[in-house]
């Protein structure tokens, strides 16, 4: 849901500003949600042992 809103969104603004930025709009999209979701899996993971062990 959220790449496809940042896509419109950001498809949108490189539309506007011209044929030499066509594209940049889906890459940047896709680059937000990547970082977006390895940060979450990077606190998920973090945190992994302690609701394995201490959540018993």
């Amino acid at each position: 849901m959220a790449l496809s809103v940042l896509n419109v969104l950001l498809s949108v603004l490189s539309l506007r500003l011209g044929v030499a930025y066509y594209g940049y709009g889906f890459a940047l999209a896709m680059l937000i949600t990547v970082v977006f979701a390895l940060r979450m899996l990077e606190y998920k993971l973090g945190r992994l042992e302690y609701e394995t062990f201490m959540l018993q």
